[in-house]
Formats: structure tokens, C-alpha cells, sequence
């Protein structure tokens, strides 16, 4: 058992008394029990000198004695701990206690010995279980890490894009809304700011302040760089490389948001044109109205510039001319005259057509039978009559009747829609 997949442990034994140490070493080395591979064993008097040797390699386990010269009982256990919390640690103590014991395995340790109270088979079952069960503990924390970071990715998406939703957010506001939430969900946000640059501006979250400590990922919009999110650290302790190395999940979250900021702009840009263009529309569809109020006035205006000529006309050929032709057939005594009466025929069409105008005019039509004078003109059927008023065909026709009535047309022949439009 003193190896596991085919490889030897390496162990660290921290022990001030040379006598133990070598004790701990006869045992680890001198029963083949398992395995006839020895272990790679390296023995430390104190915490400083194992403190140098945690830094520089790396252990399966560590056997350490709490009582030492430069640290004493759980502040032992504590500082090997915090130097390398990654390996498991068996506590081989002097003290017989069962208090102690129970006190340094729920601080971390993975077992307790009493000094001189186990064999070598206990020794090395002991060393294997715990290495087994720092894995599991390594592995479930590892998956705790990862569903912590997915948690927190979908949070900070769901904020952004609950926050891009809103047509009342301009692009600024949505910039600087997108920098807080991520400094809020940001699981190191009392040590860190973050800052988003966009076309010339930097927004920024509440506590920022710059360090040397940066990381940082390109925004792309359209599939060209257009911005930048930055994340400082605000405690030199991220100075040290195994800290960095340790922040690298952050760095991938960086990358992982910026991407993500990228199409919220895309749509942001995309919601904005579509805003500007239904307001250009508003503004050419109120000028249309606007024009088309005019042009109804002109209209208006012309068709009574017409009635009064109209009536000028006829009262100038009815009171003037045709009483001057009369006298003048008269006189001559040639009323039989050909051209005279080509003359006062042209004439008497003229007045004839004025004659139907006026006569038309003082038509006592209903608002149906107007409603429907104004559709024919217009150039609709019958069919197009009944769908809009919602009356039958049938219904349509009677009316047309009595408007035919109305306006003293007998002959069947003419067409109704078109002497509507000559009259006019």
C-alpha cells in the first residue's frame, strides 16, 4: 500500500524528535505490505523547513507532529494547512487525549495517532484512506467551484438580459448597467472593480480603482473589437503566481462575459435603428397629413373658383347673349339663318350642361343616396358599394333607382356612374 497506481507515495514526515522521525520512516519503509515499492519519503524538524519543502514539491500526505520548535499544537496543524490545503494531513501527537484529537480532525486532519500506538499496517491503511478521501474532498470541491461559476454566469446573463430588454435603457445606461451587475456578481467584488470601455467612454462600477493587478478581454461587435471589460484587483497579495494561477476560472469568466456583452450590443444597436426609423416614418407620415390637408383646402377652393365662373358663364349667356342672338334674328328678319342658329344651338348646349350642375345641386338626396353618388363617381361597383356600407346588392341597386328618379333620368341606357362624373 505504499503506492498507488503504480507509482510510490511521496510523503513529507514533520518531526522534531530524530528518534520518532526514524521510527516513522522503519515502518513506511521496512513492510513490503502491499506493495514491494518503497515510499519517497522527506523529513522536516520544523515548520519553517517543511514550509520551504511544501512550496517547492508536492506531497501525497503529510505526517506531522503538532509540537515543534518554531509552532505548537492547532496552530501547527493550522499553518501546514494553510501552505499546502490541498494535501491531507495525519496528526501523530505525544499527547494521549482524545479531546485533542477529536479537536485537530475537526480542524482538517484526516486521522489522529497517539505517538508509539500503531504498527506499520494501521500506519500505512491509515495514509491510504486518507489520501482517498482528500481526493473525494478535492473533487467535490472542485465540483462545488464549478457549479458556483455556472450559477454565477447565469445570474449575471439573466441580469443583462433582463437589463437589454428594456426599449426605455439607452446604449450608455445599458453599458453602465451591464458594468454594476458584473461587479456585483463578481464572487471577488471587495477586492476587485470593474470598468467597460465603448466607443471613446469608460464606464465604470461605483468602488473602482485602477491597480497593476488587470484582467481584461476585447468586446466584439459586428465581429470587430469595439470595446473592452476590465477587471482590477485591488490586494497586492494577487502579486504571488500561485494566486494567479488560482484566479485563471476568473480570467475564463472574463473572456466568457465579454463575448456575452458583444450580441446585447448588437441588439441594442439594432433596437435603436429600428426606433429611429418608425420615428423618421412618424415625421414623414405627419408631413403627408399635413400636405394633404393643404392640397384638400386648394381643392376646395378651386371647385368653388369654378362654381362661381361657372355661374358668371351661364348668367352671361342666358341674361347677355342669347337675348342679343334674339333681337338680332328679329331684326333682320333672318331667325332662320344658319349660322344664327348653329350659334344658339352651341350656346344652348353650353347652358344645358350648367343647367343639369344647378338642377343637381338642388336634388334633395339622402346621406345613403350622397354616400352612395360619391362611391360610384369614385369608380366602385356595386359589389365594392355593398361590402363597405354592409348592405346587400340587392339594397345597392334600389338606391340607384331612386337616385335615377331623383335626377330625372329615363333612359335606362345611360350609366349612372358616368353621368355622375360629367355633371361634376
Amino acid at each position: 500500500m505504499l503506492q498507488q497506481s503504480g507509482k510510490p507515495w511521496k510523503l513529507l514526515i514533520v518531526e522534531d524528535n530524530i528518534v520518532d522521525s526514524k521510527f516513522l520512516v522503519d515502518l513506511l519503509h521496512g513492510s513490503d505490505y502491499g506493495s514491494e515499492a518503497k515510499a519517497d519519503i522527506k523529513c522536516a524538524d520544523s515548520f519553517h523547513v517543511s514550509e520551504g519543502l511544501l512550496k517547492a514539491e508536492y506531497f501525497d500526505a503529510i505526517l506531522l507532529d503538532l509540537n515543534l520548535p518554531d509552532t505548537k499544537g492547532l496552530d501547527t496543524l493550522n499553518k501546514v494547512k494553510n501552505v499546502r490545503p490541498d494535501i491531507p494531513i495525519v496528526v501523530i501527537s505525544g499527547e494521549y487525549n482524545e479531546r485533542v484529537g477529536a479537536q485537530m480532525i475537526a480542524a482538517g486532519a484526516q486521522d489522529y495517532f497517539i505517538k508509539g500506538n500503531y504498527d506499520a499496517q494501521l500506519l500505512h491503511r491509515s495514509v491510504g484512506y486518507a489520501i482517498e478521501r482528500k481526493k473525494r474532498e478535492t473533487e467535490k470541491s472542485r465540483r462545488d467551484v464549478e457549479m458556483a461559476r455556472a450559477i454565477k454566469e447565469l445570474r449575471c446573463l439573466y441580469d443583462i438580459y433582463n437589463l437589454a430588454g428594456s426599449q426605455n435603457v439607452s446604449m450608455g445606461r445599458l453599458i453602465q448597467g451591464i458594468t454594476n451587475i458584473i461587479s456585483t456578481i463578481w464572487c471577488a467584488s471587495d477586492v476587485s472593480c470593474v470598468t467597460i470601455s465603448y466607443q471613446g467612454k469608460e464606464y465604470r462600477c461605483k468602488t473602482c480603482r485602477k491597480t497593476k493587478w488587470c484582467q481584461f478581454s476585447d468586446i466584439k461587435v459586428h465581429g470587430k473589437d469595439s470595446g473592452v471589460l476590465e477587471v482590477y484587483f485591488m490586494s497586492d497579495r494577487l502579486a504571488d503566481s500561485d494566486n494567479m494561477r488560482s484566479c485563471s476560472p476568473e480570467r475564463d469568466w472574463v473572456n466568457f462575459i465579454s463575448r456575452e456583452i458583444g450580441p446585447v450590443i448588437e441588439r441594442k444597436l439594432w433596437q435603436e435603428n429600428l426606433i429611429a426609423s418608425e420615428n423618421a416614418l412618424k415625421v414623414k407620415n405627419k408631413e403627408l397629413q399635413d400636405r394633404s390637408g393643404v392640397l384638400k383646402e386648394i381643392l376646395s377652393e378651386v371647385e368653388k373658383e369654378k362654381e362661381e365662373i361657372s355661374g358668371k358663364l351661364y348668367n352671361s349667356i342666358q341674361g347677355s347673349l342669347m337675348p342679343i342672338l334674339n333681337g338680332i334674328g328679329r331684326s333682320k328678319g333672318i331667325l332662320n339663318d344658319k349660322k344664327i342658329m348653329s350659334l344658339k344651338k352651341d350656346l344652348e348646349s353650353i347652358v344645358s350642361v350648367f343647367d343639369q350642375n344647378f338642377s343637381f345641386m338642388n336634388v334633395r338626396l339622402t346621406p345613403r343616396e350622397q354616400e352612395i353618388c360619391d362611391m360610384l363617381k369614385n369608380g366602385m361597383n356595386s359589389g365594392n358599394i355593398s361590402e363597405v356600407l354592409r348592405i346587400t346588392s340587392g339594397e345597392v341597386d334600389a338606391y340607384c333607382v331612386k337616385i335615377r328618379k331623383k335626377l330625372g333620368i329615363q333612359n335606362k341606357h345611360i350609366h349612372l356612374a358616368s353621368f355622375l362624373k360629367s355633371i361634376f
